[in-house]
C-alpha cells in the first residue's frame, strides 16, 4: 500500500455550512527524500478532526462514515460540492499516485435514508500517475479553485471529469456505479478497501481503538468477530468462491444421505462391528500376552523359591564354617598367647642364664684376679726377698772383711794380752750362755713351729670359714635380692592393677586385706555379670524387636506396594481412560459432537459415516485424476475436443485423417497463422474445433466403412480444400454453436502445462484425502477402544481414594515403625554402650581379680622367698659364727704364738746379741780366764778395744752398720715368710720389681672392679630369677613352653588380626544368621503365594540379587501386576464384548451371534487356548465384515465421492483460516526494547503445525455428525428450510471449521504487555489485557492487532513482497490516556516495523506525543471577517498556484 504524501481538500462546508475548508493542501512528505512521514494534525476539540478523517477516507471508500455520521449530512443545498485529493508515494517506484473524489448533492431532495440529515449525493472518483509536480494533473496543479472578482470560487463538480476526458488517459475517472472497478483499480496499487473499511470502523465512534475493541472482550470474540471475518474478507478477494458453496454442498450431500440411510445403516453396523473388533483385537492379544506374562511371573517366582532354598543351604553351611573358623581362631589366639608366654619364658630364662653366666663369670673373674694378685704379690715378695737376700750376701762379705781387719788390728795392739784374756773370757762365758740359750731357743722354736702350724691350719679353717661365710653372705644377698625383686614385681602388679593395698610395717602385704579386696571385687564382678546378663537380655529383646520391624515394615511395604500397585493400575487405567477420553474429546471437539456421546456408539457411527464419505471422495478424486490424465494425453495427441471413442473409430477405419485442432495448432506453430487469427477462425467456425480433415478420396472410403459400422458420435467433417477456404475466409458456415477451449488454441503448451498442474493438485488432494482416511481409521480405533460406562471415572476415583487412604495409613504405620526402629536403634546403641561399659568394668574387675590372684601368688612367692631369706640368714649367722670361732681360735693361737715369738725373739735377740759378741770375740786364742760378768768383761774389752787406733773404731762402726743392715735385710726377708729356696736363686732386677708392682696395682684395681661386678650380678640374678618365676607362672595354663622353633613374633599384631578376623567372622556369622532369618521370612511369604499354583514343568532360573528383599518385592509386584493386569484385561475384553452385544442387539447381520460365540469362548476355563481361539475368531470376523463393507461401498461410490469433495473443500477453508492466523501472529513481531529480541505483539494458542490427516478426520467427523443432524431436521416439518440452511452454514462456517482443523474449541489470544521496566513486560491473555492493562497499555495492544490485520490483508496483493509493502493509518484522537513515552515509543516502533505511516488528529500538545511525529501541523479555525463563517486552515499552508494564500482567503471570505 502506498503512503500519503499530500492531502488536498477543496470547498468543503460543515457545521451546517458555517465552517469552510476552502482549498487546503497538507504536506506529509519530507522535503529531502520525498518520503512519507508520520503526521500529527493538531486541532482543538470541536475544530473538525473527525471531519478531516472522514474526508481523507472518501477517495478510497466513497461515502465512508466516521463517528456514526454519514457524508450526506454535510450537504445542505443542491449546489454543495467538494473535492478531496490524496497524493501517494507508490511502493518501489518514483512515481506518484493521485486518487481523488468529487462529491456533490444529488438532484433528489433527500438522502436514501429519510431518517438521516442531509441530501442524497452523487460522486465520481479519479486517479492519475505522474513523476513530478510539473504535471497539470498533480495534486497541486489541478485547477479546483480560482479567484473570480477577488473572491474564492471552487471548480465545478464535473471539472475533473472534463479534465480527464482531455488528458488522453493520463487522468481517469470512475462513476459511482463503477465502484467495484474502482476498488479493483485501487487494489492494483495496494490500496485495499477492506483495510480502509477497518479504518472506517476504528474512526466510526468516539473512543477510537478502545471503542472499536469494546465488542471483543474475550479471545473467542476477537477471533470469531474480527480476525476470522478479516481473513474471510481477504480470501473472498483472492480466491473465487461460489455463493454459499459449502453450505449448498452440505445440503446436497444431506439429501443424498437421507435417500440411502438403510444401506448406510447396514454399512455403519458392519463398520462399527469392524472397528469394535479391530479395537478388541489388541485387547485380545493383550489378554494372551497378559496370561503369558502371569505364567512367566509364576515360573520366575518358583525359580526365585529355588534360589532362596539354595541360599538357605548356603547360609547354613556358611554359619557352620564361620563357627568352625571362629573356634580355629580361638585356638590360634591361644597358640599366640602360648607363643608369647613361651617367648617370655625363654627371654626370662635366657636373661637369667645370661645373668647367671655373668655372675659365674664375675665370681670366676674375681677369683682369677685374686689368684693373679696373689701370685703377683708372691712374685713381688720373692723379688723383694731376692733383693734383700742379695743385699744380705753382700753385707756378709763386707762384714767378714771388716772383722778380719779388726782382728788383725786387735792382735797387733799394746793391750793385746789383756784384750786376749778379756776376749777369751768373754768368749767362754758367751759360749756357756749360748749353750743354754740355744736349746731353749730351739724349744721355743719348736713351740713356735707347732703354733705356726696350728695357725696355718687355723688360717686354712678360717679361709674355709670365710668362704662359707662369704658364700652364705652371697646366698643371703641373692635371696634378699630375689625377695626385693619379687616385692618390686608385686608392687608393680599392685600398681598396674590399681588395687588399693599397702605393705605392713614388716614390708609384707596382708593377705587378709587382699582377700577382702578380692571378695569385694568378686561381688562387684557378680553384680556386673548380673547387669550384663540383664543388659544382654534387654539387648536381645530390643534386637528381636528391631529384627521384627523390617518384617513388619516389609509386610506393610508389601501391603503398601500391593495397594500402590493396585492404585497405580487403577490410576494407569484411569490415565488410559483420560487419555482415551481426551482423544474422544478431541474427536468430539473436532467434529463438534456432544461430548456426552462418548459413552454411546454414536461417535463410532459418526466416524464410520465420515470414513464412508472420505472413501467416496477418494474414489471421486481418483476419477478426476484419471480424467485429467486422459485430457493431457488427448491434448498431446491433438484430439482434445474429440471424444476418444471417435478417435478409436477413425483409427479402426484405416483412412488417413487429421483433427482440425491439430491442423490449426500446427499452422500456428509453423507461423502460417497467428494465435489471434486462429481464434478468429474458430469464432466464425466454432465447429471446426471438433472437426476432422480428410482428402475427398479418404472421405469416400470413410463413408463406405460407415455403412458397415456406425460412428458413436456426430462430428464435423472437412476436406483440406474446405479448410483452405475457411482460412481464406472464402467459405463461411453459419448456424453452428460450439464451445471450445480458447486457451488450448491460444497456447497448446501452456494449456497442457496447466492440465498437468491441475493433475498434480488433484494428486495432492488425493494424498490429503488418503491422510484423512488414515486419521479416521485411527479415530475409529480410539472410539472403538473407549468401552467405558459413565460411572467408570467415579468408581476408579473412589477406588484410588480408598487405596490412597490405605497407603496413607500404611505410611503412618511404617513411619511409626521407623520412629520405633529409631528409638530401638538408639536404645540398642545405648544398651550396647552400657554393655560395653559393664564389659569394660568387668574386664577391669577381671584384671583386678587376675591381679589379685597374681598378687596372692606373688605374696606366696614373697613368703617363700622370705622364708628362704630367713634360712639363708640363719646359714649366714651360722657361717659367721663358725668364722668367728675359727678366727677366735686363730687369735688364741696367734696370741700364744706371739708370746712364744716374744720369748723366742727375746731369746733370739739374746742369742743374737751373744752371737754378735761371740762373733766379736770368736776369733780368740785360749788365754787366761778373767773373772767377772761377760758383759763387764766385754765392756772392758770394748774399752780397751776403743783405745785402739781410729781405724779400728771406724771399722767397727762399719761393722755395726753392716750388721744393722744385715738385720734389717733379714727382718725384711723374714717378714715375707718365704723359704730360702724360693728366692735364693732369683736374680733381682729393679725394673722387674717395678713391673710386678705395677701389675699388682692393676690387679688390685681389677679385683675391686670384679668384686663390684660380682655384687651387681648378684642383684641382677635376683631380679632375673623373679622374672623367670613370673614367666613360669604365665606358662602354668599352657603346661610347658613351646619349642623355640615354634615360637613366632609380633604377637600383638597377630592377636589383633586374629581378633579382627574373629570379629569379622562373628559379624559375618551374625549377618548370615540375620540373612537366614530374612530368607526364611521371605521364603514363608513366597510359599503362601505359590501354594495356589502347581509347580510348572519349566522353571525360569533366577539369579538371587544382593538386595533379594527388593527383588522379591519387585517380583511379587510384577506377579500382582501381571495378575491384576490379566484380570483387568479379561474384564475389559469381557466388558467390551458385552458392550458390543448390547450395542448390536437386534442387528440382522449375524453380528450378535458372533459376539455371543466370543463371549462363550471367554467364559471357558481353558486359559491359553481359549485366548488364542478368541484371537482367531476376531480376525476371521474382521475379514468377513470388511468383505461385506467393500460390497456396500461399491454401491455407494458416487455418494462417497460427493462426501469426499465436501470434506476437501471444508478442510481447505479451515486451513486457510488457520494459516491466516499464523500469518497475523508472525507479522506482529517487532522490536519493543532496544537491544532485545523481537516480540510477537499477539500470539495464538494454536498448534505450530497441524497434521492434515488429523485435521481432515476432525472435519470429516463434524460434517458427518452435522449431516445426520441436518437429515433429522429436514424430516421435522416444524423446521423451515431457512433454519436448515442456517444450520448448514453454521456447520461449515469458518469458525467451526477452524476449530475442527486445529483440534481446539477455545483459542486463547495472548497480547504482549509493554512496561516501562522491561523485566515487568510479558504476555497476558486477551481477557487479562482487558481487565488488568491500563488504558494506554490496552491501546498499544489494540494498535498492534490493527496493524497486524492491515499487514495481513495487504500481504498477498500485487507482486510486491510483503516486507516492501507500506500503508497509512488515519486515526481520530487516538491517544486518550496514551501519552507516556514508554507506551508511545513502542507504538511507533510497531508502526515503523509494519511500515505504517501514522496520520493522527488530536488536540494533545504534550511533548511526549508531539516528539513521536515527524511533522506536526497546527490546524486552526479562524473567523472570517465581516462574515458569520469560519475558515479551517493551518499554519504555513503551502502555496497552491491557482488558489489563494490563507490571507487572501480570509480577506475574500
Amino acid at each position: 500500500m502506498p503512503q500519503i504524501s499530500k492531502v488536498r481538500i477543496v470547498n468543503f462546508n460543515y457545521n451546517d455550512g458555517k465552517r469552510l475548508i476552502a482549498d487546503e493542501l497538507y504536506d506529509f512528505a519530507s522535503k529531502e527524500k520525498d518520503d512519507a512521514l508520520n503526521v500529527l494534525i493538531n486541532l482543538a476539540n470541536g475544530g473538525g478532526k473527525s471531519v478531516l478523517v472522514q474526508l481523507m477516507m472518501q477517495p478510497i471508500i466513497p461515502k465512508a462514515k466516521v463517528a456514526g455520521r454519514k457524508i450526506e449530512s454535510f450537504f445542505n443545498k443542491a449546489s454543495d460540492h467538494w473535492f478531496v485529493l490524496i497524493e501517494w508515494i507508490k511502493d518501489n517506484s518514483t512515481e506518484k499516485l493521485l486518487t481523488g473524489i468529487a462529491m456533490s448533492a444529488s438532484e433528489s431532495s433527500a438522502a436514501e435514508d429519510d431518517s438521516s440529515r442531509g441530501m442524497a449525493v452523487k460522486y465520481y472518483t479519479f486517479y492519475s500517475n505522474y513523476n513530478s509536480y510539473s504535471s497539470p494533473y498533480d495534486i497541486a496543479n489541478m485547477p479546483l479553485s480560482k479567484k473570480e472578482n477577488g473572491r474564492f470560487v471552487a471548480a465545478e463538480f464535473d471539472a475533473v471529469r472534463t479534465l480527464a476526458r482531455k488528458s488522453n488517459g493520463v487522468l481517469n475517472y470512475y462513476v459511482a456505479d463503477d465502484n467495484p472497478k474502482w476498488q479493483k483499480k485501487l487494489a492494483e496499487y495496494g490500496l485495499i478497501q477492506s483495510e480502509w473499511r477497518m479504518m472506517e470502523k476504528l474512526n466510526s465512534e468516539e473512543g477510537g481503538l478502545s471503542k472499536f475493541f469494546g465488542d471483543f472482550k474475550t479471545s473467542d470474540h476477537l477471533v470469531d468477530r474480527l480476525l476470522i471475518p478479516t481473513i474471510e474478507s481477504k480470501l473472498n478477494q483472492t480466491h473465487s468462491k461460489e455463493d454459499n458453496s459449502l453450505a449448498t454442498m452440505l445440503l446436497s450431500y444431506a439429501n443424498q444421505y437421507a435417500s440411502k440411510q438403510e444401506v448406510i445403516r447396514e454399512k455403519e453396523i458392519y463398520e462399527a462391528f469392524s472397528r469394535e473388533l479391530t479395537a478388541l483385537l489388541p485387547q485380545a492379544e493383550s489378554l494372551w500376552n497378559a496370561n503369558d506374562a502371569l505364567e512367566k511371573c509364576i515360573r520366575e517366582l518358583f525359580g526365585f523359591s529355588d534360589a532362596l532354598s539354595a541360599k538357605l543351604d548356603e547360609c547354613k553351611s556358611l554359619q557352620d564354617k564361620y563357627a568352625s573358623d571362629i573356634e580355629e581362631l580361638d585356638r590360634k589366639s591361644a597358640r599366640i598367647e602360648h607363643e608369647r608366654a613361651s617367648l617370655m619364658f625363654y627371654k626370662a630364662k635366657e636373661a637369667f642364664d645370661l645373668v647367671l653366666k655373668a655372675y659365674d663369670e664375675a665370681t670366676s673373674e674375681e677369683q682369677c684376679v685374686s689368684l693373679q694378685l696373689e701370685n703377683t704379690t708372691h712374685k713381688k715378695l720373692v723379688l723383694e726377698c731376692a733383693e734383700y737376700y742379695q743385699k744380705l750376701l753382700r753385707i756378709d762379705g763386707e762384714l767378714t772383711a771388716i772383722c778380719s781387719e779388726i782382728s788383725r788390728r786387735e792382735s797387733g795392739g799394746e793391750n793385746g794380752q789383756e784384750l786376749a784374756n778379756l776376749k777369751y773370757s768373754v768368749y767362754i762365758q758367751i759360749s756357756d750362755l749360748l749353750s743354754k740359750c740355744v736349746p731353749e731357743a730351739e724349744s721355743l722354736q719348736r713351740q713356735h713351729d707347732s703354733f705356726a702350724h696350728q695357725k696355718t691350719e687355723c688360717e686354712k679353717q678360717l679361709q674355709a670359714a670365710k668362704k662359707n661365710f662369704e658364700k652364705a653372705k652371697d646366698e643371703y644377698t641373692r635371696a634378699d635380692e630375689r625377695l626385693r625383686g619379687a616385692e618390686s614385681e608385686t608392687d608393680r602388679v599392685v600398681s598396674k592393677r590399681d588395687i588399693e593395698i599397702s605393705r605392713r610395717l614388716d614390708g609384707a602385704y596382708a593377705i587378709d586385706e587382699v582377700e577382702d579386696v578380692k571378695s569385694a571385687k568378686s561381688n562387684e564382678k557378680n553384680k556386673l555379670a548380673d547387669a550384663i546378663d540383664q543388659a544382654d537380655k534387654n539387648l536381645a529383646s530390643i534386637e528381636a524387636e528391631i529384627v521384627s520391624i523390617p518384617q513388619k515394615k516389609a509386610d506393610l511395604s508389601l501391603s503398601r506396594s500391593e495397594a500402590e500397585q493396585k492404585c497405580k493400575l487403577v490410576k494407569e487405567a484411569l490415565e488410559v481412560y483420560y487419555e482415551k477420553e481426551a482423544q474422544i474429546r478431541e474427536i468430539c471437539s473436532e467434529y463438534n459432537l456432544n461430548f456426552a456421546m462418548r459413552f454411546t456408539s454414536n461417535i463410532q457411527e459418526f466416524l464410520i459415516s465420515e470414513q464412508r464419505s472420505n472413501q467416496a471422495k477418494q474414489a471421486e478424486i481418483l476419477r478426476k485424476i484419471a480424467i485429467a490424465e486422459e485430457e493431457i494425453k488427448s491434448a498431446k495427441r491433438g484430439s482434445l475436443h474429440i471424444p476418444y471413442a471417435v478417435i478409436e473409430y477413425l483409427n479402426s477405419t484405416g483412412v488417413r485423417y487429421s483433427t482440425c485442432e491439430k491442423y490449426l495448432t500446427e499452422q500456428v506453430a509453423e507461423g502460417k497463422l497467428s494465435n489471434e487469427e486462429c481464434l478468429e477462425i474458430l469464432r466464425n467456425y466454432p465447429a471446426a474445433a471438433f472437426g476432422i480433415l480428410m482428402d475427398p478420396s479418404e472421405k469416400e472410403r470413410f463413408f463406405d466403412y460407415g455403412r458397415k459400422k456406425w460412428l458413436p458420435a456426430m462430428i464435423p467433417l472437412y476436406t483440406y480444400e474446405q479448410m483452405a477456404q475457411i482460412l481464406s475466409n472464402a467459405k463461411k458456415f453459419d448456424g453452428a454453436i460450439a464451445f471450445y477451449s480458447e486457451e488450448y488454441f491460444r497456447n497448446v503448451d501452456r494449456f497442457i502445462e496447466n492440465l498437468e498442474t491441475n493433475q498434480q493438485a488433484l494428486i495432492k488432494e488425493r494424498d490429503l484425502i488418503d491422510a484423512i482416511d488414515v486419521k479416521i481409521k485411527s479415530q475409529l480405533d480410539v472410539a472403538g477402544s473407549f468401552t467405558y460406562d459413565d460411572n467408570y471415572e467415579k468408581e476408579q476415583k473412589d477406588s484410588i481414594a480408598r487405596l490412597e487412604k490405605s497407603i496413607s495409613e500404611i505410611d503412618a504405620k511404617i513411619q511409626s515403625l521407623a520412629t520405633r526402629e529409631t528409638e530401638l536403634t538408639t536404645a540398642k546403641e545405648n544398651t550396647k554402650r552400657r554393655i560395653q561399659e559393664l564389659s569394660d568394668s568387668m574386664q577391669t574387675v577381671n584384671r583386678i581379680l587376675e591381679g589379685i590372684e597374681t598378687i596372692l601368688q606373688r605374696i606366696s612367692e614373697e613368703r617363700s622367698l622370705a622364708e628362704a631369706l630367713h634360712n639363708k640368714k640363719l646359714d649366714l649367722e651360722e657361717a659367721e659364727q663358725s668364722y668367728k670361732n675359727v678366727q677366735a681360735q686363730l687369735n688364741d693361737i696367734a696370741t700364744s704364738l706371739d708370746r712364744i715369738d716374744e720369748k723366742l725373739n727375746e731369746l733370739k735377740k739374746q742369742i743374737s746379741e751373744l752371737n754378735g759378741v761371740k762373733d766379736q770375740v770368736g776369733e780368740c786364742v785360749e788365754a787366761e780366764l778373767v773373772d767377772g760378768d761377760w758383759r763387764e768383761l766385754y765392756s772392758k774389752y770394748q774399752s780397751l778395744q776403743s783405745a785402739l787406733n781410729q781405724k779400728l773404731s771406724t771399722l767397727k762402726s762399719q761393722l755395726e752398720d753392716k750388721a744393722s743392715r744385715k738385720e734389717e735385710c733379714e727382718k725384711e726377708i723374714a717378714s715375707r715368710e718365704l723359704s730360702l729356696d724360693e728366692y735364693k736363686d732369683i736374680t733381682f732386677s729393679e725394673e722387674q720389681l717395678q713391673s710386678v708392682r705395677k701389675v699388682e696395682k692393676s690387679l688390685r684395681s681389677s679385683l675391686a672392679e670384679a668384686i663390684r661386678n660380682t655384687k651387681q650380678t648378684v642383684e641382677q640374678k635376683g631380679k632375673a630369677e623373679g622374672t623367670l618365676e613370673s614367666a613360669k607362672q604365665s606358662l602354668v595354663r599352657f603346661g610347658k613352653p613351646l619349642d623355640k622353633s615354634e615360637v613366632g613374633s609380633d604377637f600383638d599384631t597377630r592377636l589383633s588380626q586374629v581378633r579382627e578376623e574373629r570379629k569379622s567372622l562373628f559379624t559375618q556369622k551374625d549377618n548370615c544368621g540375620k540373612l537366614e532369618n530374612r530368607i526364611n521370612t521371605i521364603f514363608g511369604r513366597l510359599t503362601d503365594r505359590l501354594k495356589k499354583h502347581t509347580r510348572p514343568d519349566i522353571i525360569i532360573k533366577v539369579q538371587l540379587e544382593d538386595s533379594f528383599g527388593e527383588q522379591f518385592e519387585y517380583m511379587t509386584n510384577e506377579y500382582e501386576s501381571a495378575k491384576a493386569n490379566l484380570s483387568n484385561v479379561h474384564t475389559r475384553v469381557s466388558e467390551a464384548l458385552n458392550s458390543m452385544k448390547n450395542q448390536f442387539v437386534g442387528s440382522t447381520c449375524g453380528v450378535s451371534d458372533a459376539i455371543v460365540g466370543m463371549l462363550a469362548l471367554l467364559s471357558n476355563e481353558m486359559r491359553g487356548d481359549r485366548y488364542y481361539t478368541l484371537i482367531e475368531h476376531i480376525n476371521g470376523d474382521i475379514q468377513n465384515t470388511d468383505r461385506a463393507i467393500a460390497q456396500i461401498m461399491t454401491d455407494l461410490k458416487e455418494f462417497e465421492n460427493n462426501h469426499n469433495d465436501l470434506i476437501r473443500q471444508c478442510v481447505l477453508q479451515g486451513s486457510r483460516i488457520y494459516e491466516g492466523l499464523l500469518q497475523m501472529a508472525s507479522s506482529s513481531r517487532v522490536t519493543v526494547y532496544d537491544g532485545k529480541d523481537k516480540k510477537q505483539m499477539i500470539r495464538f494458542d494454536i498448534p505450530a503445525e497441524v497434521d492434515p490427516v488429523v485435521a481432515s478426520a476432525a472435519i470429516t467427523d463434524e460434517i458427518d455428525k452435522g449431516t445426520k443432524e441436518l437429515v433429522a431436521r429436514m424430516s421435522d416439518e416444524a423446521i423451515t428450510e431457512v433454519d436448515v440452511k442456517k444450520m448448514a452454514e453454521k456447520i461449515v462456517g469458518s469458525r467451526n471449521l477452524l476449530r475442527k482443523y486445529i483440534g481446539k474449541e477455545a483459542i486463547r489470544v495472548d497480547a504482549y504487555k509493554i512496561d516501562q521496566t522491561p523485566q515487568n513486560a510479558g504476555y497476558r491473555s486477551w481477557e487479562q489485557t482487558q481487565i488488568n492493562n491500563s488504558g494506554a497499555e490496552k491501546f498499544v495492544v489494540y494498535f498492534a492487532v490493527i496493524l497486524s490485520l492491515m499487514n495481513y490483508t495487504r500481504g498477498d496483493f500485487g507482486s510486491i513482497r510483503d516486507k516492501d509493502l507500506r500503508s497509512a493509518l488515519i486515526l481520530d484522537n487516538p491517544f486518550g490516556a496514551t501519552s507516556s513515552k514508554h507506551i508511545l515509543v513502542p507504538m511507533f516502533a510497531i508502526a515503523k516495523h509494519f511500515r505504517v505511516q501514522m496520520i493522527c488528529l488530536s488536540d494533545i500538545n504534550k511533548s511526549d506525543v508531539i516528539n513521536c511525529f515527524d511533522i506536526v501541523i497546527k490546524a486552526i479555525v479562524k473567523k472570517i471577517s465581516m462574515s458569520n463563517k469560519e475558515l479551517l486552515t493551518h499554519e504555513e499552508n503551502e502555496l497552491i498556484e491557482h488558489g489563494f494564500y490563507r490571507s487572501e482567503q480570509l480577506s475574500l471570505l
